[in-house]
């Protein structure tokens, strides 16, 4: 008898490893039209760098950064936005991770895991948990491009002002994107991230503008 209930358990695995082994062979030979839609071209992923050029160079016509000098108090530090942007950076991130905290509670997902298994069906604690979750990590992934890209734009481009105006811009549609992510449709976050990803670029174009000068393109003031 116990024999035969370890035959019956090795059989049972056995089946179940077989049947995962052939849905995995099916994913591979899956004629196109069923595949998963192939990634974007390879050029698009260029596009908003590209596109960050085009408005760091309309913020330069419009003399932003003299704008916004004369908007502030006459005895404003020069880095005085970006120390703002500094203390909306620190807030939003304590606020997305203190937001994934809260549902690591209400949703139950337990340390150390970094998300909830969804792989034995749409459990919709661990989905809902997930959205929370990506909302901080999709914020950490572009971290440190942002703090170099705004960096450079204060201190190489010596526009700081206008690196202040972009970090808080950025924050702004950081808390967005992870209101979006959390609601009832996942593609409300897009509106937040499309701010945040352009806005963020124009600190690249900001890069661009000074790193033409190599081949004699003065493109700033």
């Amino acid at each position: 008898s116990l024999n035969l209930m370890r035959h019956n358990i090795v059989t049972r695995h056995s089946i179940k490893r077989t049947s995962e082994q052939l849905k995995v062979e099916h994913n591979y030979r899956m004629a196109p039209a069923e595949r998963l839609p192939d990634p974007a071209p390879f050029p698009t992923f260029f596009l908003p760098n590209f596109l960050g050029i085009l408005f760091a160079l309309a913020m330069e016509r419009m003399q932003v950064e003299s704008f916004l000098k004369g908007l502030l108090h006459e005895d404003a530090h020069k880095y005085s936005l970006l120390g703002l942007g500094l203390f909306a950076v620190a807030n939003v991130n304590s606020y997305l991770g203190g937001s994934v905290v809260l549902a690591r509670i209400q949703y139950n997902i337990k340390l150390p895991n970094l998300y909830g298994d969804t792989r034995g069906g749409d459990d919709p604690n661990a989905v809902l948990f997930n959205c929370v979750q990506r909302g901080h990590q999709n914020f950490l992934e572009t971290y440190a491009q942002v703090v170099f890209a705004i960096l450079f734009t204060a201190m190489v481009a010596d526009r700081p002002n206008v690196a202040g105006l972009l970090l808080l811009v950025i924050c702004s549609s950081r808390i967005f994107y992870a209101i979006g992510y959390k609601s009832n449709n996942v593609h409300n976050r897009m509106a937040g991230q499309m701010i945040a990803i352009f806005t963020m670029s124009t600190g690249i174009g900001y890069g661009f503008l000074v790193g033409a000068t190599a081949f004699g393109l003065k493109m700033m003031e």
